[in-house]
């Protein structure tokens, strides 16, 4: 793609974004002991900040690129840019995870809906070898996010050009570029999902779990070469997909934009 080309999809995704945040949730908790950690400026890292919050805390993230891999340790704590402050998207954009290896973000800790990652570019993550829960072996999984028997909330977030890097060895096989929940109930609201690789669910993988999907862009996702599904792909239990945009997917095998195998169940809307 030119650089002309790339600028008009950028000025699209910003447009999209502007959209998206008619409505956005408050992410100050409501307790008065709750505290905002500031990165670089309280704690270097992301990271960092996460390990000194407190439940209930915010860790308000400058602009910039940050060469980590974040873990939510199981807290119940905002995970933001300062895209809280004033719904500005730029600060979307400018402020980008970009993971050395493995995933961009984890949160595989019984996370739950007081758990929010909100205002991020993820990109460049390349999956975590995770041993499936339900005995199925070995995959690589969740380029962009990673999470198992949680439920938190992922909003307004750009996530691009991940990967669930498959390595023969050892692997099963490699899905969720963008985002792989499994075992939980999350919500999954205003993103813009494109371009990630996987050879099943390149978009998202959802197994074995409920969860809502609202208000994104699932777009120009790639692979599906081994179970189908670029877009989305769906494994036992009930999820609901609502007001998405879901277009330009291609999978090798089937399902280019939404692929339910085995039992799963997705109740679709609009």
């Amino acid at each position: 793609m030119d650089t002309c080309a790339k600028n008009s999809v950028r000025g699209l995704y910003l447009l999209l974004f502007v959209l998206l945040t008619a409505i956005v949730l408050s992410v100050m908790p409501g307790n008065g002991r709750a505290a905002v950690i500031n990165v670089p400026d309280d704690q270097p890292s992301i990271q960092d900040a996460i390990v000194a919050a407190n439940f209930f805390d915010t860790v308000m993230v400058a602009p910039g690129r940050y060469y980590e891999n974040i873990d939510f340790l199981g807290k119940w704590i905002v995970v933001t840019s300062r895209f809280a402050l004033d719904n500005d998207p730029a600060y979307i954009f400018n402020t980008i995870i970009h993971p050395d290896s493995a995933s961009c973000v984890r949160l595989v800790t019984n996370e739950n809906n007081f758990s929010i990652l909100q205002g991020f570019t993820l990109t460049g993550g390349t999956g975590t070898n995770w041993v499936d829960e339900h005995g199925a072996g070995t995959f690589r999984e969740g380029g962009g996010i990673l999470m198992t028997s949680s439920s938190p909330i992922i909003q307004y977030n750009y996530i691009v050009e991940n990967e669930a890097v498959y390595v023969p060895s050892g692997l099963v096989s490699a899905g969720g570029g963008g985002i792989r929940v499994g075992d939980g109930n999350p919500l999954i609201q205003n993103n813009i999902i494109v371009h990630n690789r996987g050879r099943y669910g390149a978009g998202i993988v959802l197994n074995y779990c409920q969860g809502t999907i609202r208000n994104n862009v699932v777009a120009y996702n790639t692979g599906g070469e081994d179970y189908g599904g670029a877009g989305i792909w769906k494994n036992p239990g009930t999820s609901i997909v609502e007001n998405n945009t879901i277009v330009g997917n291609v999978s090798a095998s089937g399902g280019g934009g939404v692929f339910i195998y085995a039992t799963g169940t997705i109740t679709l809307h609009n």
